[in-house]
């Protein structure tokens, strides 16, 4: 029989700084524009463009919590503001639905990550 370990969270080596990923036309698309700790918001930014569907990236808070973006479509320029607790989804919002807060102000680094996994957009909140 062949034993199987449980898969592991990839943690960075070192705290990364703001990026964004490339659309494939040699030009920036998604960003991670700001994130707001005191008021529990990130705020994603199409800076491509072209339309980016949001369906199969996540966004990562650190400490295990993590949230899948839904089937989004964000135009050119646009912004979409993900919250952290509850709420509708609207055009411009997206609440991930955790019960109470998960950016922590005195560190932590927010991850967005790619379908394929890959980290696309980094910030560091807080912390030394």
């Amino acid at each position: 029989p062949t034993t199987r370990l449980p898969s592991t969270t990839r943690t960075p080596s070192r705290p990364p700084t703001a990026t964004a990923a490339g659309n494939g036309s040699g030009s920036r698309a998604l960003a991670l524009a700001s994130v707001d700790a005191a008021n529990e918001t990130v705020l994603l930014r199409n800076a491509g463009q072209r339309r980016v569907n949001l369906d199969g990236y996540a966004v990562d808070f650190d400490d295990g919590q993590r949230y899948a973006l839904p089937p989004y479509s964000l135009g050119a320029g646009a912004n979409v503001t993900v919250h952290t607790g509850r709420g509708d989804d609207t055009r411009g919002d997206l609440y991930a639905g955790f019960l109470y807060p998960v950016i922590n102000d005195g560190g932590d680094t927010v991850l967005v990550e790619a379908p394929n996994g890959r980290i696309v957009a980094a910030e560091r909140v807080g912390g030394n």
